[in-house]
């Protein structure tokens, strides 16, 4: 019986070995913190997050930001070499519309009739950085509950260096498990 027990621990320890091993490569898990991401994802909730995944427009990335070296998820707007602009509540890529379906209409349709936008008019020069496009290696982040989002707004550019992945999975609370980034 002892011999079972220790062949059993063996395997699980070299498993969870294994588990961690490859998390350093390929993947992680992290905890929402705050609002930003309202209503895609809420604070306290945990998500997978994949190492390799390659980052495209309107991924949720994983990254440390720019100004207070903390980690924060929020979503990619624009890409390497790109002009980004809003006006009136709407994205315009390289001076063409692009629709983001993942905004909530109703917040939208709140903060006009409130004669307020829901996000504030801005484009690439009058993020931190000041540059006309993007620069190549980073990427413009917002949070999807744009007015009280802390994003590239207020940071700047995220370096291509500093983001540690695309989230894919939301996995806990367990009744709330998605795939993100359709």
């Amino acid at each position: 019986m002892t011999q079972l027990y220790l062949e059993f621990g063996s395997s699980l320890f070299m498993t969870c070995v294994l588990i961690w091993i490859l998390s350093l490569f390929l993947f992680t898990f992290s905890k929402v913190e705050g609002y930003s991401m309202l209503p895609t994802l809420a604070e306290n909730e945990f998500v997978y997050i994949n190492k390799q995944a390659r980052i495209k427009r309107f991924s949720l990335v994983y990254f440390e930001t720019p100004d207070q070296h903390e980690k924060a998820i929020r979503r990619v707007i624009g890409l390497p070499g790109e002009s980004i602009e809003y006006k009136s509540d709407q994205l315009y890529v390289n001076n063409e519309e692009v629709e983001e379906t993942f905004i909530d209409k109703e917040e939208t349709v709140k903060a006009q009739k409130m004669d307020a936008l829901f996000t504030e008019n801005f484009n690439t020069e009058n993020i931190k950085n000041g540059s006309q496009i993007i620069p190549k290696g980073s990427y413009m982040v917002l949070g999807d509950n744009r007015p009280y989002s802390t994003d590239s707004r207020y940071y700047g550019f995220v370096s291509e260096k500093d983001i540690v992945g695309v989230v894919e999975f939301r996995v806990l609370p367990i009744h709330l498990i998605e795939k993100l980034n359709r």
